[in-house]
């Protein structure tokens, strides 16, 4: 089965990240993320499948997801994974499954976690949840009434505002929309900021 490559409107995403402040790009922020002498130190194995979305918040707990795809975990699959990480006593825990098939994570400028959900049987959309409370809620689950593909990555700026991608990686759900970026506003509007060509 022949592939064609996937070619993402680079242009938009990257200013949607360069505008998160996540990458660095003239006229953008050009602080490095990781440390020149940084020594790299395995902390955990948890998991069991696939790591994606790497994150943490303010206490210094750090966030995962897990993708039980389910061409690969057929039977007892949990609907994905994500684990936290305490750096304090080395230990990691199921935080929440199934957790939609989550991906993508990021965490806000309020300290909530942003949850990226996939296809695969997943929620394909975002979710936020309140980590003291633990209680979730939509952010963006479809748009112009058709249904996200799977949610990929997502990440916030210093207004608010959130960038995802929607990207179809695996899973046989019926497909709405094209494979694009998107931008949520504060008040909630969903605007296509960039579309795959392939």
């Amino acid at each position: 089965m022949s592939m064609k490559p996937f070619v993402l409107n680079v242009n938009a995403f990257t200013y949607a990240v360069c505008m998160a402040g996540m990458i660095s790009v003239t006229g953008c922020v050009s602080t490095p993320v990781i440390d020149a002498g940084a020594q790299w130190e395995e902390v955990s194995r948890a998991g069991m499948l696939f790591g994606e979305g790497v994150v943490a918040d303010k206490s210094g707990m750090v966030y995962s997801s897990d993708i039980t795809n389910t061409a690969a975990i057929k039977e007892n699959n949990p609907g994905g994974i994500i684990w936290r990480f305490d750096p304090r006593t080395g230990q990691a825990e199921r935080f929440l499954q199934p957790s939609g098939m989550s991906n993508g994570l990021n965490i806000d400028k309020n300290g909530d976690l942003l949850i990226g959900q996939g296809s695969d049987g997943g929620g394909r959309g975002v979710m936020r949840m309140n980590l003291a409370t633990r209680a979730l809620s939509p952010v963006a689950k479809t748009f112009n009434g058709k249904q996200f593909n799977a949610v990929n990555d997502v990440v916030s700026d210093a207004q608010g505002r959130i960038y995802f991608t929607d990207v179809r990686i695996n899973g046989n759900d019926f497909m709405e929309l094209p494979n694009s970026v998107y931008r949520v506003d504060p008040n909630g509007t969903i605007t296509e900021i960039g579309r795959a060509h392939v």
